[in-house]
């Protein structure tokens, strides 16, 4: 799996870096050392939903930029994009699920790092937008020159409803994985902390006398 989503990762730039030399808009690969960072280790629980969350999000973005591009070629490229990202998060899904499995504790991370890509939506939900860890203390992002309004196009580019069909996607999902009905982002908080509750209680002592 990791063979083919870096490959069709390097896909998505290769072809969108083909697309900005048709109008001589190709950024300058030389400066490319300056965004180079130590990303701080994270829990593989938390990372994994984070991803299953992130891949919805983007294969939604771009499957509306295809929706909305006046040009052919740029449209099937959204597209393509949008397949391959919806694939990825498949995969994680089914990932989500064998770990559950074997341990259904990672519920708990999986709920909370999902709970956090849900909230506040505008806001960046990538680890290079992370400053802590950084020897200068800024973020890959933060030395990319145009980022901040970049972000913002992005925003002003995905209506409400796209968003909303994030949710919904996501808390359905969890309603099955958790065997609890999610309908809202405060039934999915309600399910963090009971999931807390329990992890925090005690083992129950056996009452069977030892011999």
């Amino acid at each position: 799996f990791q063979s083919v989503w870096y490959f069709e990762e390097m896909r998505h730039y290769l072809i969108l870096r083909e697309y900005l030399k048709a109008f001589d808009a190709e950024p300058d690969f030389t400066t490319l050392d300056e965004f180079d960072t130590e990303l701080k280790e994270a829990p593989w629980e938390s990372t994994l939903a984070m991803h299953w969350c992130g891949e919805l999000r983007l294969g939604r973005w771009y499957l509306q930029w295809s929706k909305e591009a006046p040009e052919p070629v740029l449209k099937q490229v959204y597209k393509l994009i949008a397949e391959d990202e919806f694939r990825h998060a498949q995969a994680y899904e089914e990932f989500m699920e064998r770990a559950l499995e074997k341990d259904p504790s990672v519920m708990l991370p999986f709920a909370n790092a999902t709970k956090w890509m849900l909230v506040n939506p505008q806001g960046d939900k990538h680890p290079t937008t992370f400053a802590e860890g950084s020897e200068d203390g800024q973020s890959v992002t933060d030395r990319i020159e145009g980022y901040a309004v970049m972000q913002e196009l992005i925003q002003q580019s995905v209506p409400e409803h796209v968003e909303a069909s994030l949710q919904t996607r996501v808390l359905k999902t969890l309603s099955r994985l958790s065997g609890t009905t999610l309908e809202t982002r405060s039934d999915l908080v309600r399910l963090t902390l009971s999931l807390q509750a329990n992890a925090a209680a005690p083992a129950p002592v056996s009452s069977t006398p030892s011999v």
